[in-house]
């Protein structure tokens, strides 16, 4: 996921290493390679604000994390 990556992009061979990118988005990376560390920063703050706001309800945001789940359920 976005909100995760701790990579800086800056190269268009960057956007096929980011995970969780389907090809559209990746294609939209590539094109907009100014804004991408703008769009991970929202990634993580739209992260953190969704864990805040619904902290105390069934549904907390905890599916955001669901792609590193994926090895688990693929055993």
């Amino acid at each position: 996921a976005l909100s995760q990556t701790t990579q800086h992009i800056n190269k268009t061979q960057h956007c096929k290493t980011l995970p969780g990118l389907v090809s559209s988005q990746a294609q939209l990376c590539r094109s907009n390679l100014e804004l991408m560390q703008t769009i991970i920063q929202a990634a993580r703050e739209v992260k953190k604000v969704c864990q805040k706001t619904f902290t105390d309800m069934r549904w907390n945001c905890s599916s955001i994390d669901a792609p590193k789940f994926l090895p688990d359920l693929e055993r």
